[in-house]
């Protein structure tokens, strides 16, 4: 009886080795597939980083353009209103030194 214990004990044993290997081969697996994973994610983020990079000056430029277009944008619409005050005026006074009623 005991020397069947033992055989028992013996195959139980060769099971569990067994397994402990597979679970090794799995946790290898998985922790190649990881660090390509993280290899990957650190490549695409290196590859893109100068165009982001590149992307975010020509923004900043354009913005400034936009800015300066704004800017002249408002002095030739505070120079129009000021020539059509300017002109109404004139119109006024020719009206009024011609005798015209305008």
């Amino acid at each position: 009886m005991n020397f069947s214990n033992e055989n028992m004990y013996k195959a139980i044993i060769e099971i569990q080795d067994r397994h402990i290997e597979k679970l090794n081969k799995w946790m290898l697996v998985l922790t190649l597939i990881a660090i390509i994973s993280i290899g990957s994610v650190v490549a695409v983020n290196d590859h893109y980083q100068y165009q982001i990079t590149h992307l975010k000056s020509e923004l900043k430029v354009k913005n400034k353009q936009l800015d300066g277009l704004h800017q002249q944008l408002r002095r030739t619409q505070y120079q129009l209103e000021r020539a059509k005050k300017q002109n109404v005026e004139q119109t006024a006074k020719i009206a009024e030194l011609t005798g015209n009623g305008g």
